[in-house]
């Protein structure tokens, strides 16, 4: 594991194993989660909201975990986090983003 901290305000820099290579993998899924609580956080959205997977959230490369649920399962904003935060979020624009936005 690598990370770096910034602070702006003061100009310091912490790190670990900064000069130490990483593939990317899974890094995206913590920005989806930080956009997900800010929104749950600022009241756009309640991660009480349901969505239900389509067909289309699942694919044959990198849908992680989403293969073991059948096609039709409904789950709320805050499982659907926690489940998908262990192995891959659904990318935007999928059927489970569109559903999500349909029931707001």
């Amino acid at each position: 594991m690598g990370v770096v901290v910034f602070d702006p305000y003061i100009g310091e820099t912490a790190s670990l194993n900064a000069d130490r290579r990483f593939v990317a993998a899974s890094l995206s899924k913590l920005y989806a989660l930080l956009t997900l609580y800010k929104a749950a956080a600022m009241g756009e959205l309640s991660l009480d909201n349901e969505i239900t997977m389509c067909p289309s959230d699942v694919w044959a490369a990198g849908t992680g975990v989403l293969y073991r649920y059948p096609v039709g399962t409904t789950m709320t904003l805050r499982e659907c986090a926690r489940v998908r935060s262990r192995r891959t979020i659904t990318p935007p624009g999928s059927c489970s983003t569109a559903s999500w936005e349909r029931r707001r």
